[in-house]
């Protein structure tokens, strides 16, 4: 009796993951309204306060810019900003 159910819920479990990577939207949607406004120089909280937080953030080798902030929404939005160690916009 077990082996028939411990079946039927693998079933259903594996439908439920196949049916949800399949719908399945990666990222959000962001306002880029102020993308054209930014300058290098710029606060890290003036960009938070534009854009939100990011979705990802990462550290960057070398000497010029420390970090990237990445906005994404699929399937065609996507925005990096980097910063340097101040956190100002870098590039």
């Amino acid at each position: 009796m077990k082996a028939p159910r411990l079946l039927l819920t693998a079933t259903l479990l594996g439908s439920s993951a196949l049916f949800g990577c399949l719908t399945h939207q990666p990222g959000r949607p962001f306002d880029t309204t102020h993308e054209k406004d930014l300058r290098v120089g710029q606060d890290v909280d003036q960009v938070e306060k534009w854009f939100g937080p990011p979705h990802f953030r990462m550290g960057l080798p070398g000497d010029r810019c420390a970090s990237r902030w990445i906005y994404y929404s699929a399937p065609s939005q996507l925005l990096l900003i980097d910063f340097d160690a101040h956190a100002k916009v870098c590039r």
